[in-house]
């Protein structure tokens, strides 16, 4: 089991996840993309911000997001499984990833 070691308070947090396959455009402004360019954008990124709490006894995250760029993740509770916690790293999965597959993201305490 892990062994967490910091305050369970709700903390803020913003994430924004790309996948790296998303192409650079050729327009000099966002309003000059076409309508492939744009798809792939919106297909390719995902954000969203809230606060987060852990819990201990099972080990998971839940991310209570409060606006994202995907509509339906707004106002909601996002379930994640912790698989890993020290003091300067967090890394939890995400089983079903907006994207396809599973994601694991990494968060590290910032120095």
């Amino acid at each position: 089991m892990f062994s967490f070691k910091f305050s369970h308070r709700l903390i803020s947090s913003a994430i924004l996840v790309t996948v790296s396959s998303v192409a650079a455009s050729y327009a000099a402004t966002l309003s000059g993309h076409v309508a492939d360019e744009n798809k792939a954008a919106v297909q390719g990124n995902i954000a969203y911000f809230g606060t987060y709490s852990v819990n201990e006894a099972d080990g998971t995250l839940t991310l209570h997001v409060t606006r994202s760029s995907y509509p339906n993740w707004t106002g909601t509770d996002q379930l994640r499984q912790v698989t890993s916690l020290t003091a300067q790293e967090l890394k939890y999965t995400n089983p079903s990833a907006s994207f396809g597959g599973t994601a694991e993201l990494v968060w590290k305490r910032v120095k």
